[in-house]
């Protein structure tokens, strides 16, 4: 974990690093995990629903995911779609 804490426009926001790659879960309710703690696929981060108020740029409760990868010295927004397929996603259980 890099990042785990209020952001201005992800509100509640997590951010996990692993290797070249960058996946960003913002608008969370609660978040359960600290700066440098190592997590596994299919580890609870936190609980998405959003914050009441809402906290960063978001009228609703959901979850936004973002996946960055290394491009240099920075981080570049990629689309997943363009090298996952739906055989690769993990449905977590919402609550």
């Amino acid at each position: 974990i890099v990042y785990a804490g209020l952001n201005e426009d992800w509100g509640n926001l997590v951010v996990i690093e692993n290797g070249d790659y960058q996946v960003w879960y913002g608008h969370m309710l609660e978040i359960d995990v600290s700066p440098g703690q190592v997590v596994q696929r299919g580890d609870e981060v936190g609980l998405s629903g959003g914050a009441t108020p809402p906290t960063g740029n978001s009228t609703g409760a959901h979850l936004h995911e973002g996946i960055k990868r290394r491009d240099g010295a920075s981080y570049k927004w990629i689309d997943p779609l363009q090298f996952l397929d739906a055989s690769e996603w993990l449905d977590p259980p919402c609550r």
